[in-house]
This record gives C-alpha cells, structure tokens and sequence, in this order.
C-alpha cells in the first residue's frame, strides 16, 4: 500500500481515534527535542495494525502523535531537478512519528510518503556520487555491496544475542553489531535497509522452527515433562520460552507460539 500527503493527514486523525478509544492519552504538545529512540518500529515493516496492537498492549501514560511538515532545505542537494521536484512538496507531510516511553525506554514508530521515500533515496544516492563513487564501475559497486551484505548478515544470524532477541529488540541488536563493524557498513549502498533486511530474515527463520517444533510430539511431551511442578503460569511461560529457544538453535520464538505449544501439552493430560 502507498501513502501520500493525504494518507498521512488522515492516518493522523485514525491513530489518534484509536489511542483515545483504548483509553490512552494523546500528549496535546509536541516535545521540543527528545534523544534518539531506544526501539525503532518503521512501516512497512511494522504495519499499522501491527503497530497499534503493540502500543495497546504496552499502554504507555502519554502518546505523541507528530505530523512532519516538508522542508526542501532539508534534502541538502544541489541538483536542480531534484531541488525542483522537492520544492514542489514544501509544507507538506512527509511523515507522521509516533513517540512514547515506557520503563525508561523511548519508542517510536513512523511512517512515510512515498514521495519522500524516493526523494530521499535518489538524494542519497547523489551524495555518493558527490563524494566520488561515480568514478567507480557500478558492478564493482554492487559487487562490493553484496559481499557487505552478505558477511554482515552472517554475522547478525549467527549472534546469540540476536538470535535471543525479542521482535521489539532486534532492531537494537542489528544497530550494535553494525556500529561494531563500520566497515562493512561502508560497503553497504543503502545502509538504512540492512535492519529491515535483518528482521525479515529472523521473522523467517523462526516461522521454520515452529513449522517445524509444531506438530513434534515428542518435543510437546517433553515440553509436558519441563513444566510439572511448575505453579504460576509466568514461570510455565518462561520454562517453555527457554526450552523451545534451545531447541529452535537459540532463536527466540513468538509468544503466540509458546502458547499454543503449552496449551498442546495440557491437551495431553485430557
């Protein structure tokens, strides 16, 4: 689905709707400054429904719903024709971010036009040129790209930490191994995606591991054995979480999937 200056006014007017229906308060200021965010969750990544169902269950004290006007300034190009066509969006929306905070973290989530998005990308772009990349043979370029790509994706899928990671914290394990290595970074064309390219490749890998764990009967019976004597349902869901996390070769499987798995093995006890 695409968004424009439109969409964006009126997913502003939606979002507001549904966080005061569900009984969360809409901060009537816009705060002035604010650190970088501790979570990232960016459309289309995480869809708007996707979205509100994490900011419901979270249910922070106060909610920033901010509508981001156009700058053309703010591109920094010196290309007549891209200035041109920014200048042609001045004063629009271009985003619409969502802050909040909760246990000392701030999260936001965001989302673009894709007027902006291709902006953006084409000024990018030029800014690499600018520094000399135009001199390069392009294939050599994507080459280079892809073997980046590559090496730091091994790295990503292979930390423990990242494997470990809730679907919230993923993104701040990709940033700190990415920080920790810059030169792999540099090879990327477009750093900015590698994150987005990281996450799905972990939404991947675990959708196969509970494919694969689902329907195991002797995982579920042994699941069955690991959680006797276990009281509380918090520990029950903790147990299960460790143990499939061990079995799905560390990676951390959803909460919707422990559940089911636990509920297979009462099942077996009927």
């Amino acid at each position: 689905m695409t968004f424009d200056t439109d969409d964006l006014a009126d997913l502003a007017i939606k979002l507001r709707a549904h966080i005061n229906a569900a009984g969360l308060k809409v901060a009537p200021a816009s705060p002035s400054s604010t650190r970088s965010p501790d979570v990232f969750f960016v459309h289309p990544a995480v869809s708007v429904e996707a979205f509100l169902e994490t900011l419901d269950m979270m249910a922070p004290a106060a909610v920033f719903v901010l509508a981001e006007s156009f700058d053309p300034d703010d591109m920094g190009t010196e290309d007549a024709a891209l200035r041109s066509t920014a200048e042609q969006h001045a004063g629009e929306i271009f985003r619409l971010s969502v802050l909040w905070a909760r246990d000392g973290m701030l999260h936001t989530w965001f989302i673009t036009t894709d007027w902006h998005d291709a902006l953006s990308d084409e000024s990018e772009m030029q800014q690499y040129q600018a520094k000399g990349l135009q001199q390069m043979d392009r294939e050599l370029m994507h080459e280079r790209s892809r073997n980046a790509h590559r090496q730091l994706m091994e790295l990503v899928v292979e930390s423990p930490d990242f494997r470990g990671a809730t679907i919230n914290r993923r993104t701040v394990q990709v940033r700190l191994l990415m920080d920790a290595n810059p030169a792999l970074v540099d090879g990327l064309i477009f750093p900015h995606e590698f994150a987005t390219a990281a996450r799905r490749t972990a939404a991947d890998e675990v959708a196969r591991w509970e494919a694969r764990l689902a329907d195991d009967e002797g995982v579920i019976r042994r699941l069955a054995l690991e959680l006797r004597g276990v009281r509380t349902q918090r520990e029950q869901k903790e147990y299960a979480a460790r143990m499939l996390r061990e079995l799905a070769d560390g990676w951390a499987l959803t909460e919707t999937f422990v559940d089911q798995m636990r509920r297979k093995t009462r099942d077996l006890d009927t």
